[in-house]
């Protein structure tokens, strides 16, 4: 499983850690992207919060992270803006004092960049373990994922799998698929909303995308 000392190393991300606030051995789960001043409740363990800080005029840091801490959160990025072009003191303190490692994430990169590291992260530690399973084995997953979808394309003579794979590799990035398919972006959306009702998985579900991903995988390497 991913950690935060895992994430610090992708320089691409450009994060850094703030402060003395230890724990960057904690592994990740997910992350949880709010802007909520008291997101406790709905953060999950070992999940990483990310946030911009508007919450900040309503809610006390201290109080806040303890709300993170409750919730047994793996720890917060705070993504920097150019009217906050550093973490906030109080939000140091508080994390230091409790313990919550706290990184900052550059204004120039989007918290969907956290996210396709912590996913993709994920899709390898799965495919570790499906190419332990037997080819047959193997086929019957990724039959059961994307058989549906096949199964449009050969009645329709569309290209949803061709869409799919290619949105998948390219990070999910919605003007590179569409660019690489020669499709407009809309044509693209359109396409790929029909993957939920056929397959009863949501791309935006990190556990779905994941079955979706190395359904493909497995396809591919049958070519």
């Amino acid at each position: 499983m991913l950690r935060i000392a895992d994430l610090l190393g992708h320089s691409a991300l450009g994060l850094q850690a703030v402060g003395d606030t230890g724990g960057l051995n904690r592994a990740i789960r997910w992350v949880h992207v709010t802007e909520l001043p008291d997101p406790g409740p709905y953060i999950g363990e070992d999940e990483l919060v990310l946030t911009n800080g508007l919450w900040l005029a309503q809610q006390d840091p201290a109080v806040y992270v303890r709300g993170l801490i409750a919730s047994r959160a793996a720890g917060l990025v705070y993504g920097l803006r150019t009217s906050t072009p550093v973490v906030p003191a109080e939000l140091v303190s508080a994390c230091c004092e409790a313990r919550m490692p706290l990184l900052q994430l550059p204004v120039e990169v989007p918290f969907t960049a956290v996210t396709q590291v912590v996913s993709f992260a994920d899709v390898s530690a799965h495919r570790l373990l499906l190419a332990l399973l037997d080819r047959e084995t193997r086929r019957g997953f990724a039959e059961s994922v994307l058989g549906p979808v096949e199964e449009y394309d050969r009645s329709h003579r569309s290209e949803l799998m061709r869409s799919l794979e290619v949105f998948l590799r390219s990070g999910m990035r919605w003007t590179e698929t569409a660019g690489a398919l020669h499709i407009h972006v809309n044509t693209l959306r359109n396409r790929l909303a029909k993957v939920r009702p056929l397959t009863g998985r949501d791309l935006s579900c990190t556990e779905d995308m994941v079955d979706v991903f190395l359904a493909l995988q497995t396809y591919s390497e049958e070519e």
